[in-house]
């Protein structure tokens, strides 16, 4: 599930625990619709994001409480790009919270390659992703991911993929209606 991170000094947050898709190429709003719909019925909020080596990804979420998508960004994205690639990084958040993320080709994350849990959970999905070859191991902290997130620039911020101009047409168009005769 996703959460989010602030940083004393930075504007907005920043979300992580993102499922990831590979996309062959810029997808469409009517794309990220479907994508999000496939993933459950509770996810709307995504992202679309292309490396600097040209990987193209979309990120998704369920919404999470007090946030708007736009104050967000997600912060897989935002590292990708901070060490050599295949990279996987464990970074320890408050009591026994941890981040994982894992990056490939492209620096795109991988699936299953954004995840927020304990060490222990997260401690498998390494070893899982282990066995996809060798890896970068990298290990940090809060203060490692706010100096990673104010290096950052031109990373887009989420928004909700589920809205869009059909939707605005429904509202109007229940509004509009009169009385039956």
């Amino acid at each position: 599930m996703a959460e989010i991170l602030s940083f004393p000094g930075l504007k907005g947050g920043f979300a992580i625990g993102l499922s990831w898709l590979h996309e062959e190429a810029q997808p469409t709003n009517s794309a990220l619709r479907a994508s999000a719909l496939e993933l459950g019925r509770n996810v709307r909020w995504g992202v679309v994001h292309e490396s600097a080596e040209g990987a193209v990804q979309s990120g998704f979420c369920e919404p999470m409480a007090g946030a708007k998508p736009a104050g967000l960004k997600p912060l897989a994205a935002i590292v990708a790009s901070q060490h050599r690639q295949p990279w996987m990084g464990l970074f320890h958040l408050q009591g026994s919270r941890c981040w994982y993320v894992a990056v490939r080709q492209g620096h795109a994350v991988i699936t299953g390659g954004d995840q927020v849990g304990t060490l222990e959970e997260l401690t498998a999905v390494r070893a899982q992703h282990r066995a996809l070859g060798e890896w970068t191991e990298v290990e940090g902290t809060l203060r490692d991911l706010a100096a990673m997130a104010r290096a950052s620039k031109g990373v887009s911020a989420m928004r909700d993929v589920l809205t869009g101009p059909w939707e605005s047409t429904a509202y109007v168009s229940a509004g509009v209606r009169g009385p039956r005769a």
